[in-house]
């Protein structure tokens, strides 16, 4: 097993229900992302997961995963 999840794309409704939630940490966009399209990333839970919003996503999902250092 290589572990839990450590990323969530989410819709737009359920990522307002993140941001809300103790231990959410929104993501600093000093970089120069001003008008970012498309899937966006809002911040991180208790620094451990990286969530993400996409807009198309259907309403009411969760989208979890695990990225590792190797490609496989």
């Amino acid at each position: 097993m290589r572990g839990g999840c450590n990323f969530i794309v989410t819709s737009p409704v359920v990522a307002t229900a993140f941001e809300s939630m103790a231990g959410f940490n929104a993501a600093n966009y000093n970089d120069g992302m001003k008008f970012a399209m498309g899937v966006k990333q809002l911040g991180t839970i208790k620094n451990t997961i990286n969530v993400y919003k996409n807009p198309y996503m259907l309403e009411n999902l969760i989208l979890t995963g695990f990225r590792g250092k190797s490609f496989l």
